[in-house]
């Protein structure tokens, strides 16, 4: 062994058998008053308040390490220390270069690298990747103030090396032995290879900066157009992985300059402005079946950190109104809809304030720039269409994963912490079945709720100026966070549900429009009343005012706070009927309609249903219309010399859909995307639909036209 490394080792051991001293520690302030309202005063302000509130907490008095730090050893600890190492090293702080905040922070490095001083902090989960990151990222930074004495850092960058090396092997589940999911799992290697570039910062062993560099160029095919970056193996961005991806690019790229790194970021710039509402509502139609959550919005460092390193003034737009609703949450605002207070802007979201303000030491943000208040288009990230209209937003995702596609909100300025005055925050296609026999993997009485959508669903889109749509055929299974069945590259399984699922969904000015399908394949189901396929609209919040317009057997139309809903049964097969049912626990409204048919079930069983949410007042007529083995919307301009005729299949064969087009009306066809020939004078609009595509007839007249004429111009022709 060097005798580099005997020094390093040397003061290591020194400082594991150094007792916690006998003194309680003084306390910091934490008056800070109000949050700021504005984008930097905001980092700047998080940062001083949660280090203080952070190391409030240390106990210098125990013996046992883990009594010493806030979670008995855990990533969020090494993050007070490394918000602490920012509130003390910058001159508008008011702990600016503070002996008992860097008292503090010291008792808490030392203790975190005595609780495993062999560097293994392999939880079995993600502990390992996440406190590489957060520890080395703290030493790094306190390093950096120049205010740490040589036993306690050559003890830290000792940690550091074996963190690291421990980590490694962990990464790949034994040396030199990759695991299934490298390169398939984002958001912990994203934080490895930022902890790593740290890492080699701090030591200059240089196997640390080129296995940063490997790791970061594994996920290159995952990032998708729009910006997004693949949350776990193909499937779709999630918001609170996407910030953690955004935040380890831009660290690594600080510190190893690597050009490749600030290509990705200007790739991922696309995402935050476009999922984020003007209001600061992210729609959620994306998020996976775990993590469907009514609480997601941007945390501002990280539009910051994109605008400082690329320029883009979008995402400083959506920066500063995320700042908004971030500043109420710090202040611990209560929603009008809600018992509860919500804290959840913690210590490690505080990294990424830390870590945009580093950027911002070298880079300056951009001036906002704000995007159109109106937009409609089809977001690749998660193959799906986005709607942003005033007030109102929707969002349909396709990727695997997903339990609902679709998600419709009509957005409230009044609010302060969750801006959101009515939602339907999900239309599922479910089947809920008692017992697993045909399996055998779960015991008979579990109740499983079939719902999310097959891994490879077939996908097809059209997205045109103000219309976008997008279509998707499933099968149901259980949710895959139940089981984790299979991995790619092994075999499929079958279905699990006898059902699949067909669904088509657009957005048009501030309309979501949606026709699906639930049809059975198997006969199945037990008769005791408890198993039941539905299609299932869930509102949001809890306390908005409800009021149902007409209900029958096959229609229902009710407004929920300012949303309108308008549900049309338009073709079945086994007895589906509507009616409603109790929610869920709030914050969700306190009931939702149900399109529903009770066990037992036949082959052949069906339904077919159209929904169309739209805000009380908004402007433009649609109507809706069944077809054999499909359906059709007429989405007629305010104008009336404009229209978007748009017509789907419903089954899994080959139909065909006719349009005779009224005098002096012109058309122009498109499916999947791609403009088809002219048609022929004297012809009707014409589309030939396999099993889940659709197609759209964009219409054009000089006189006006009536909706109610163009829907009786829809006709069925040809089908199998």
């Amino acid at each position: 062994m060097s005798g580099v490394y005997l020094i390093v080792f040397a003061a290591l051991a020194a400082l594991l058998a150094l007792p916690a001293s006998a003194q309680p520690l003084p306390k910091l302030p934490t008056d800070f008053g109000r949050c700021p309202r504005e984008l930097v005063p905001f980092l700047q302000y998080v940062v001083q308040r949660r280090a203080a509130e952070a190391l409030n907490r240390v106990r210098s008095e125990e013996a046992d390490p883990k009594q010493v730090v806030l979670y008995q050893g855990a990533a969020e600890d090494a993050n007070a220390a490394w918000i602490a190492a920012a509130a003390y090293k910058y001159d508008w702080s008011r702990f600016h270069k503070d002996p008992v905040l860097r008292q503090r922070a010291f008792v808490l490095l030392d203790a975190l690298t005595r609780i495993k001083p062999d560097g293994n902090w392999d939880d079995g989960g993600l502990g390992a990747q996440f406190m590489l990151h957060s520890f080395a990222w703290a030493v790094l930074s306190w390093l950096e103030t120049g205010d740490v004495d040589a036993e306690h850092a050559a003890a830290w960058k000792a940690a550091v090396a074996k963190i690291a090396d421990q980590t490694m092997k962990c990464q790949y589940y034994g040396p030199y032995q990759p695991s299934a999911l490298t390169g398939q799992y984002a958001n912990p290697e994203m934080y490895y290879l930022s902890g790593l570039a740290a890492a080699w910062k701090i030591t200059r062993e240089e196997k640390y900066k080129e296995e940063a560099a490997k790791a970061l160029r594994r996920y290159d095919d995952w990032l998708y157009p729009g910006g997004g970056m693949a949350y776990f193996v193909r499937s779709q961005p999630q918001h609170g992985y996407q910030h953690m991806v955004v935040k380890s690019v831009a660290l690594y790229w600080d510190l190893t300059g690597d050009e490749h790194a600030l290509d990705m970021l200007r790739r991922l710039a696309p995402y935050f402005p476009n999922v984020q509402h003007r209001s600061g509502w992210i729609t959620d139609a994306e998020q996976p079946w775990l993590k469907h959550t009514f609480w997601n919005f941007l945390v501002p460092a990280v539009g910051a950190m994109i605008a400082a390193s690329t320029g883009d003034g979008a995402n400083r737009w959506a920066a500063e109104i995320a700042v908004k609703l971030q500043a109420d949450n710090v202040d611990n605002l209560r929603t009008s809809f809600s018992q509860d207070t919500w804290h959840w802007y913690n210590y490690h979201l505080t990294t990424y304030d830390v870590a945009a303000l580093r950027l911002l030491e070298k880079h300056p943000l951009p001036e906002p720039t704000p995007l159109p208040a109106r937009r409609v288009f089809v977001d690749q990230s998660f193959q799906g269409v986005r709607s942003h209209w005033d007030d109102f937003t929707a969002a349909v995702g396709t990727r695997q994963m997903n339990d609902s596609l679709a998600g419709a909100y009509l957005t409230d300025p009044a609010e302060n912490l969750a801006p959101l005055g009515a939602g339907v925050d999900g239309v599922y296609f479910e089947v809920l079945q008692n017992g697993r026999e045909a399996t055998g993997n779960r015991a008979a009485d579990w109740a499983i709720k079939y719902r999310n959508v097959e891994w490879d669903p077939t996908v097809s889109f059209t997205d045109l100026p103000g219309f976008a749509a997008v279509s998707c055929l499933t099968s149901l299974c259980e949710p895959y966070w139940g089981d984790m069945p299979w991995l790619p590259g092994e075999n499929r399984q079958a279905g699990v549900s006898p059902w699949t699922s067909l669904q088509h969904w657009a957005v048009w000015r501030d309309y979501l429009i949606g026709f699906g399908t639930l049809l059975c394949h198997q006969a199945a189901g037990n008769p005791d009343g408890r198993d039941v396929a539905r299609v299932r609209w869930r509102l949001s919040p809890v306390g908005r005012n409800l009021e149902v317009l007409e209900q029958t057997e096959a229609s229902m139309k009710f407004r929920y706070g300012g949303l309108q809903v308008e549900l049309t049964r338009l073709a079945e097969q086994g007895g589906f009927r509507f009616g409603s049912e109790d929610s869920e626990t709030p914050p969700r409204a306190a009931w939702f309609p149900t399109l529903a048919r009770t066990a037992p079930w036949e082959i052949g069983d069906f339904v077919q249903v159209a929904t169309v949410i739209h805000p009380a007042g908004a402007e433009g007529t649609v109507r809706v219309k069944a077809l054999t083995n499909g359906a059709a919307a007429v989405l007629l301009e305010p104008e009336g010399r404009k229209a978007f005729v748009w017509v789907v299949n419903l089954s899994r064969h080959w139909q065909q859909q006719l349009l005779d087009l009224p005098p002096g009306v012109s058309a122009r066809v498109f499916k999947r995307n791609v403009e088809l020939p002219p048609l022929p004078p004297g012809e009707p609009a014409h589309a030939g639909l396999l099993a889940g595509e659709g197609a759209v007839w964009v219409l054009e007249s000089a006189q006006l036209m009536d909706a109610e004429v163009l829907l009786t111009g829809l006709r069925s022709g040809k089908g199998r």
